[in-house]
């Protein structure tokens, strides 16, 4: 994959592993549903979560971007940045919508959840990709 392929594989391609440090160094993977957005990885999870933990304490991350066959893929490292309640509501909705491709059917609803959850949204700026080509 070429710099060039990258935005349209990240724009088309949502399902990601996510692996984070644990306190005790070893890595612990997630499976996550991701958009990509103002050039970062974005996703949601309860702020309780152990990968939420995990990189509130080092927010160093690398995602594995799925592709359509066990061949097509991206890795992305970089670090993450943690926006919770009350600054993430709208940016939890435009997620929400990016990932599922149409609105939620009860905003008041959905937002209910997130503040029940008490989700963030996860950014992840990339620092290094690969595989890509020159």
């Amino acid at each position: 994959m070429n710099r060039s392929e990258v935005e349209g594989f990240l724009t088309t391609h949502g399902r990601v592993v996510v692996a984070t440090l644990g306190p005790e160094g070893k890595s612990q993977m997630s499976l996550v549903l991701a958009a990509y957005m103002d050039d970062q990885i974005m996703f949601t999870t309860p702020s309780g979560t152990r990968k939420a933990r995990n990189l509130a304490r080092d927010p160093r991350v690398t995602v594995l971007v799925l592709g359509d066959n066990f061949w097509d893929y991206l890795t992305i490292e970089g670090n993450a940045t943690l926006v919770g309640l009350p600054e993430a509501q709208g940016l939890l909705r435009t997620v929400y919508e990016r990932i599922s491709g149409k609105p939620h059917p009860d905003w008041d609803e959905y937002d209910e959840a997130m503040r029940r959850d008490d989700r963030v949204v996860v950014k992840i700026m990339p620092e290094r990709m690969y595989p890509l080509s020159e």
